[in-house]
C-alpha cells in the first residue's frame, strides 16, 4: 500500500491546472443605454490549448431585445488573423421562447446546436464569438436572462434564445498553459454593432490546480502518519 502511495503523489502535483480568467460587465452601455450584467469566462486546456468559453446573461429585470447577449469579441498575444485550422464546437441547449406581455419563459427545444459561429474580421485584432454569425434568423439563439421584467419589449420576435451557464469550445489557437486572454468586448441587441469598450481582467485561482494540491497534501500526511 506504502508504494502505491508514494506513486500517486508525483501524478498529482504533475496534474495541469486550468487557468481560469473571468471579465464581468456591469453598469450602463453606452452602446444601448441599457444596464447590462453579462460575464464570460475562459478557460484554457493547456494539454491540447482548447479554450473553452462560458458566458452568462445576468442582467435583473430585463426589459429589451438591446440587452440580449448576441457576441463576445476576445483577444490574446499573438492571436490570428484567420480561421484556418480553427474548429468551434457548440453547446447542445435547451431553447426558450419569450412572452412580451408577462415576460415569460417557454422552453420549445432540447439538445439543439446553440449555433454560433466565429469570425476574425468583425472588431479588428480580436476573435468574435456570435449567434448572429451563425445564420441565425432574427437574432435568434441569443443568450436571455432569467431575470425578465413583468413586461418587455421586443423580445418575443427574436426567439428562441438560450440561457446563461452554456460552454462553448475553441480548439486549433495555439493557446499554450501560459496564455492568457487579455482584452474582451462584449455585444448586445440584434446587430453586431453595439460592443462595449475594451475591458481587461485577472486570472481567477484554478479550481483544478488547487485541488490537486489538496489531494496531494492529505496523501502526504497520510504517509507522515503510517
Amino acid at each position: 500500500m506504502r508504494r502505491i502511495v508514494h506513486f500517486l503523489v508525483p501524478v498529482l502535483l504533475a496534474a495541469p491546472a486550468f487557468a481560469d480568467t473571468a471579465f464581468t460587465f456591469n453598469g450602463v452601455a453606452p452602446s444601448t443605454g441599457f444596464s447590462e450584467t453579462d460575464s464570460v469566462t475562459f478557460s484554457i486546456n493547456p494539454i491540447n490549448g482548447a479554450l473553452d468559453i462560458k458566458l452568462n446573461n445576468n442582467t435583473l429585470n430585463m426589459t429589451a431585445d438591446k440587452q440580449i447577449l448576441t457576441a463576445v469579441a476576445f483577444t490574446f498575444a499573438n492571436a490570428p488573423t484567420s480561421l484556418t485550422g480553427i474548429n468551434l464546437i457548440n453547446p447542445l441547449v435547451n431553447t426558450y421562447n419569450e412572452n412580451d406581455t408577462n415576460g415569460s419563459l417557454t422552453q420549445v427545444g432540447a439538445n439543439v446546436s446553440a449555433n454560433w459561429a466565429l469570425s476574425t474580421s468583425t472588431v479588428s485584432n480580436y476573435i468574435t464569438l456570435s449567434n448572429l454569425l451563425g445564420g441565425n434568423g432574427g437574432g435568434a439563439m441569443g443568450v436571455i436572462s432569467t431575470s425578465l421584467s413583468s413586461t418587455t419589449t421586443n423580445l418575443t420576435k427574436h426567439d428562441p434564445y438560450i440561457e446563461s451557464g452554456n460552454t462553448w469550445e475553441i480548439t486549433g489557437l495555439g493557446l499554450t498553459s501560459t496564455s492568457q486572454i487579455t482584452s474582451v468586448e462584449f455585444n448586445w441587441g440584434t446587430a453586431l454593432n453595439t460592443f462595449s469598450a475594451p475591458f481587461t481582467s485577472t486570472p481567477e485561482p484554478t479550481t483544478f490546480g488547487f485541488a490537486s494540491m489538496g489531494i496531494a497534501a492529505l496523501l502526504l500526511t497520510a504517509l507522515k502518519r503510517k
